[in-house]
């Protein structure tokens, strides 16, 4: 639509969410967000599928610290 000044200006309704559509959006983003955690599992797991396989412990480098508790963290979210 076009203003007195014949400029193109747009304007919207803001409106509530049905409980169907927030419904749809929650199951949306639990999906989105179970599959970011499942593939950050997979780059982790190996440091520790690794370490138990060799029946060593977990090598305690930076890098391998926080995969860990990556992985830890992650893992709590199993509930999703």
């Amino acid at each position: 639509m076009q203003n007195e000044d014949g400029i193109w200006v747009e304007s919207w309704t803001k409106t509530p969410a049905s409980d169907e559509e927030i419904e749809e959006r929650t199951t949306n983003k639990t999906i989105e967000v179970r599959q970011i955690r499942n593939k950050l599992l997979q780059e982790t797991d190996w440091v520790s599928i690794k370490a138990k396989d060799d029946g060593e412990e977990l090598a305690t480098t930076k890098e391998t610290e926080a995969q860990a508790k990556l992985n830890r963290a992650l893992t709590a979210l199993r509930t999703l």
